[in-house]
């Protein structure tokens, strides 16, 4: 064991243990109070007690009931290929019930093997538990056997406040939108990753944070360059002055592991814009930067009473003079209330 600023490490690289030697491990750890991050690297275990002639179902229920017993564990990092019909999970099961609800962060690697019963285990434990963070990615090359388990385990993170997902199916990320669509969801950070995040699974991605408003924090880990067109269309639907309103005013945090891919100055300004706590002016300022652009529908303005105009148009900003002053001139074009002599008289008075 490795102890370093009160944080106890623990990893299981051992050959050749026998039923007695995982009991004996397991009871140290349990008894251990001062562990709070745990590491159990199982593959090479597995293969250790296999190879000395033990069963490996016997040795990691004895390896497993010694480590339920510390209730101190707030960081499980569980790397284990060992997923069969046969085998439970740590911390997933009917045992210690205070060693799973005291977990603050889950790490589950290898889970390509992960059969339907432990998938359902794992499920039924992750809707009572508040992790602040689960990690259920370990890279671009992390994925279920099927798309069912991953479905089935995700739907259950309403609870999980920071989420690490490898998505390498449309189904995946389908199952990823309906997670943080759903109003329930406490997700506060979300990290995608992908060899390819294509436009079309961003896209689906995008369409679950269109009414959240609770996720700050979106990581894209690709290695390709990503289209983010569809995260700016989130961010601000230009189309109408109700897209504008409907649109992401949450999201204000935006990473991807590509040091050589600008955030489009759209995104970073809505990003920042979203930042900002009064969320109705957020939405001013969104209508005032980017819906007064280039032929902009005018019927919105078609009846509204003159005496607001000098309100609206003090609202327009555009990247520079000329476009502020092309879409004033254009307003002012379509709006008929302007022909009538008496509402003229009303603007001079406002102004």
């Amino acid at each position: 064991m490795n102890d370093k600023e009160g944080t106890i490490i623990h990893r299981c690289y051992h050959d050749g243990l026998d039923h007695n030697q995982c009991d004996r491990l397991g009871k140290s750890i349990g008894r251990n109070t001062s562990i709070r991050e745990l590491k159990l690297d199982i593959p090479d275990w597995y293969h250790a007690v296999s190879a000395v002639g033990h069963e490996v179902h016997d040795c990691l229920e004895a390896f497993y009931e010694g480590v339920e017993g510390n209730c101190s564990v707030e960081t499980l990092d569980l790397h284990i290929r060992v997923f069969s019909e046969g085998y439970r999970l740590p911390a997933f099961d009917l045992g210690n019930a205070q060693f799973k609800d005291n977990l603050m962060c889950f790490t589950l690697r290898e889970a390509s093997r992960m059969s339907n019963n432990q998938s359902l285990m794992i499920a039924s434990a992750l809707e009572t538990m508040s992790l602040e963070r689960f990690n259920m990615s370990m890279g671009r090359s992390f994925s279920f056997t099927n798309d069912s388990s991953f479905e089935r385990i995700i739907s259950a993170c309403s609870k999980v406040k920071a989420l690490d997902v490898g998505c390498n199916t449309t189904s995946k990320y389908t199952a990823t939108a309906e997670l943080i669509g759903n109003p329930t969801s406490a997700l506060r950070e979300l990290k995608v990753s992908d060899e390819v995040i294509s436009h079309e699974n961003l896209s689906i991605i995008a369409a679950g944070l269109t009414g959240n408003t609770m996720l700050k924090k979106l990581t894209l880990d690709s290695s390709q360059d990503i289209d983010m067109s569809s995260i700016a269309n989130l961010l601000c639907d230009a189309s109408s002055i109700e897209q504008i309103y409907n649109s992401n005013h949450t999201l204000d945090t935006l990473e991807t592991n590509r040091l050589d891919h600008d955030i489009p100055p759209i995104i970073a300004n809505c990003l920042a814009l979203n930042n900002m706590a009064n969320k109705e002016e957020v939405i001013r300022e969104k209508i005032a930067r980017y819906y007064f652009v280039g032929d902009f529908p005018t019927s919105p303005f078609a009846t509204m009473p003159v005496l607001y105009l000098p309100r609206v148009l003090s609202m327009i900003k555009c990247d520079d003079a000329r476009n502020r002053q092309s879409a004033i001139f254009r307003l002012l074009k379509y709006i008929p209330e302007l022909c009538n002599v008496s509402s003229r008289n009303v603007v001079a008075d406002c102004s």
